[in-house]
């Protein structure tokens, strides 16, 4: 017994300097955000959702403090622009919101309540499921494209399918698939989060 605590307080004492370090480094990001912040307001100026030339683009990010996906889009600001009126440049700088990179956004939405927004990656690496789930369930939309910039890699072996029966098929499969990983991942991060 004695010789278990002993053990312990010896590499208590020699770790302690090692778990200060890495928990600074969890408090802080690498980069300070207001080089994005600038470069994406002189870039994407002052252009809002009724700007955007398409109804489909969708900029994903997390509000941290509610624990709720915000899905930044024409359709989410019709629905309810006190949550989703943010200027395109500012949904961008909250989808670039990585943890340890960058600082949460701050925003401030239209029903007073102070908004931390980090990147969409924390609930779903990949939020191309969410964008063919938008797209698919709310617009009724059957053809559907996804451009999914970001953390992915391989390349395609073909830009079509050769058996266009057996892709059909391929892609019903795909969609229960995109379904449970729906369900599994939001229920996985309201576990992780609360």
């Amino acid at each position: 017994m004695w010789l278990c605590t002993i053990i312990g307080v010896i590499l208590g004492v020699i770790l302690a300097p090692l778990t200060l370090k890495v928990w600074n480094f969890a408090g802080y990001s690498l980069y300070d955000r207001s080089g994005l912040d600038d470069s994406l307001l002189k870039n994407l100026g002052t252009y809002s959702w009724d700007n955007i030339i398409v109804d489909d683009l969708i900029i994903t990010a997390y509000e941290y403090n509610s624990k709720q996906p915000r899905f930044y889009s024409k359709y989410f600001n019709r629905l309810d622009p006190g949550f989703y009126d943010l200027l395109i440049h500012q949904a961008v700088a909250a989808s670039s919101s990585a943890p340890f990179g960058f600082n949460p956004y701050p925003f401030m939405n239209k029903y007073g309540l102070e908004e931390f927004l980090v990147d969409g990656g924390i609930i779903c690496n990949s939020p191309a499921l969410y964008a063919y789930e938008i797209a698919s369930d709310l617009k009724d939309k059957t053809d559907i494209r996804v451009l999914s910039i970001g953390t992915g890699i391989g390349k395609p072996t073909s830009a079509e399918p050769t058996d266009p029966g057996k892709f059909q098929d391929d892609l019903q499969k795909l969609s229960l698939y995109w379904d449970f990983a729906y369900l599994i991942e939001t229920a996985a991060a309201n576990v992780i989060l609360e």
